[in-house]
């Protein structure tokens, strides 16, 4: 168990770096790929390795050129990390339309990496989604995006083989919520990092490997016991394309937060939907987008609301209130805010919220309002 838990943390803490090294021994082409809710299992069967970009902990130095100010510290360290070389073990970048900014993103990709390969995939916002023409146009994309992926690799995407990536792809899902449904029933088995590396190790490695790894580890973890035996058992939210920082983590269960589940990217979401197997592979792969059920601020679902998506994690997660991390510049994030902070308040859920930069956040100016927070909650204030 903590061979498999520290080979995690080893991807995750130094995850550009392993990449290389997995490259050069394994002679395969990787494509990275922007959050969220891209479709990988057409890179997958196209024999390519996707893996999801993550946020450097570095400073960002070249791109503050490139971007307006109010552009978020994720599009700025993603375009930070092509201009320094870091991601040159890609062979491409995969930009799905998750906000505004993004395009920005892709426009100066292409301005200052021609040569990259770069490929943009639209998917329309769920409200327009529900209208059954968008359906055609999500196929259409789809589409194109297999047909470019087939003459970029020399190789066909059969049905076979996505159907297969699918399989794969669908049984990693499930053993990652099997690790969460553990962390519920048992809070305190299994801290942030740990999870926070699972998650992320999930993003990074081939599917097929990180599959093996969790079946050896899920057996093991059952038998552990908890880590932590006193503190607040709390839901975290927000951070949306990016991972939250490590350090946050460590800082929030120093003071006694811990965190029975979480509704984050680079967690719960990341693998809260599974493709139907039973529907035809490219159907699937549309119908996973087409009709999911995960509210998220960056696509509006006209049909259930964030904030109540959200209390239903709450509730099934027995915990007794909610942590919002939100980052700064991530508008769809900050608009969906106030709503959800109302409905938290009217379900008398306590709530904390942080906000998050990655240049200048103040562990100091948190730490006093936040000890106050879990005092209230703890003491049913």
């Amino acid at each position: 168990m903590e061979e498999i838990l520290r080979n995690f943390m080893e991807i995750s803490e130094e995850p550009y770096e392993w990449l290389s090294k997995w490259k050069e021994e394994n002679k395969k082409q990787i494509i990275a790929c922007f959050p969220m809710y891209f479709s990988e299992e057409l890179l997958h069967a196209a024999g390519l390795l996707p893996v999801i970009i993550q946020r450097s902990n570095e400073r960002i130095v070249f791109s503050h050129n490139c971007f307006q100010a109010f552009y978020c510290d994720f599009s700025r360290s993603t375009l930070d990390l092509i201009l320094r070389g870091v991601i040159d073990f890609a062979d491409g970048i995969m930009l799905p339309d998750t906000c505004y900014v993004n395009r920005g993103l892709s426009h100066m990709i292409q301005v200052e990496k021609p040569d990259f390969f770069e490929f943009d995939v639209h998917m329309v916002p769920m409200l327009e989604a529900k209208r059954p023409i968008y359906k055609d146009w999500i196929f259409q994309e789809l589409e194109r995006l297999k047909s470019k992926l087939e003459e970029f690799t020399g190789h066909e995407i059969t049905d076979e083989s996505l159907r297969n990536s699918i399989q794969i792809y669908n049984e990693n899902r499930s053993l990652l919520r099997k690790l969460y449904d553990l962390r519920i029933s048992k809070p305190g088995l299994i801290n942030s990092k740990e999870m926070l590396s699972i998650v992320m190790a999930s993003m990074l490695m081939p599917k097929e490997d990180h599959n093996e790894l969790m079946k050896n580890l899920l057996p093991e973890l059952e038998k552990r016991k908890p880590l932590a035996k006193n503190g607040v058992n709390i839901l975290l939210s927000g951070a949306m394309c990016e991972a939250v920082s490590v350090d946050l983590l460590d800082f929030m269960e120093s003071i006694g937060v811990v965190v029975v589940d979480d509704d984050l990217y680079v967690g719960s979401r990341y693998f809260a939907v599974d493709c139907d197997e039973t529907l035809p592979p490219l159907e699937s792969l549309i119908d996973r987008y087409y009709n999911r059920n995960i509210p998220c601020p960056t696509k509006y679902n006209p049909d259930k609301e964030y904030a109540d998506y959200l209390i239903d994690r709450v509730k099934r997660a027995n915990a007794r209130g909610v942590i919002v991390i939100l980052v700064v510049h991530c508008e769809p994030h900050w608009y969906a805010y106030p709503l959800l902070k109302h409905k938290l308040d009217s379900f008398e859920i306590p709530h904390f919220c942080i906000e998050t930069e990655q240049e200048s956040f103040s562990f100091a100016r948190v730490r006093t309002r936040l000890e106050a927070f879990l005092e209230m909650v703890q003491g049913g204030i």
